[in-house]
C-alpha cells in the first residue's frame, strides 16, 4: 500500500492520507460492489434455472411426441400391410381369372377350322390380347408386391 502511495506522489505530485472516513467510504464502496455482483449472479442463476426448466419440459414433450410417432408408425405399417395383403389377394384372383381366360383362348385356338367361325371363337380371339395384357400386368404387380421390402415390419430403433 505504501508503494502505491509513493507512486501516486511521484505521478500526480500530491500526498494522500488514509483517514477513518475515507476508509469507511472504501468499505461501503466495496460492500456496494459485492452487493451488485451478488445481484447480477443471482439474476444469472435464475435465468439458468428457468432455462433448465424449459429444457426439461421440452425434453418431456419430445419424449411424448417420439412415442406418438412410433405408435403412428406402427399403425401405418399395420394398415399398409393389410392393404398390401388385400391388394395381393385381389391381384392373385385377377391373375387366376386371366389365366383361365388364356386357357380358354388357347383351347379355342386348337379347335378345328370349322369351329373357328363360331361366335365363341370370335369372342375368344377378341379377348386374347386383353387376356395377355391383363396377365402380364398382374404378374408385374404380384412380383412387385412379393418384394420383401413391402411386407417388412416396422423398425423401432
Amino acid at each position: 500500500m505504501i508503494s502505491q502511495l509513493v507512486r501516486f506522489l511521484t505521478v500526480i505530485g500530491r500526498h494522500t492520507y488514509v483517514t477513518p472516513s475515507s476508509y469507511l467510504e472504501l468499505l461501503s464502496s466495496f460492500k456496494r460492489l459485492i452487493t451488485q455482483k451478488q445481484d447480477s449472479t443471482m439474476k444469472a442463476k435464475k435465468r439458468y434455472l428457468v432455462g433448465l426448466e424449459k429444457l426439461a419440459f421440452a425434453s418431456s414433450q419430445v419424449s411424448i411426441m417420439f412415442i406418438n410417432i412410433l405408435l403412428f408408425k406402427m399403425y401405418t405399417y399395420t394398415f399398409l400391410n393389410d392393404i398390401l395383403i388385400k391388394l395381393k389377394f385381389s391381384i392373385t384372383s385377377e391373375m387366376t381369372i386371366a389365366l383361365q381366360l388364356l386357357r380358354v383362348c388357347a383351347t379355342e385356338a386348337d379347335y378345328p377350322s370349322h369351329h373357328r367361325s363360331s361366335p365363341t371363337h370370335r369372342i375368344t380371339l377378341g379377348l386374347q390380347p386383353d387376356c395377355l395384357h391383363r396377365l402380364r400386368s398382374t404378374q408385374r404387380c404380384v412380383s412387385v408386391l412379393s418384394n420383401p421390402i413391402y411386407l417388412k415390419t416396422p423398425n423401432t430403433k
